[in-house]
């Protein structure tokens, strides 16, 4: 697993960052979306 740095929007609007830990690229995005996330930036 990689450790992805993220900036997204929250369904309200509200910008965050963080990191996400995934496999690749694809399945961090994916997880992203699942969390209700909107990601600009990886």
């Amino acid at each position: 697993m990689r450790a992805y740095r993220y900036e997204a929007l929250e369904a309200g609007g509200t910008a965050i960052d963080g990191v996400i830990e995934a496999a690749d690229r694809r399945s961090a995005i994916e997880q992203l979306g699942e969390r209700g996330l909107f990601p600009s930036k990886l």
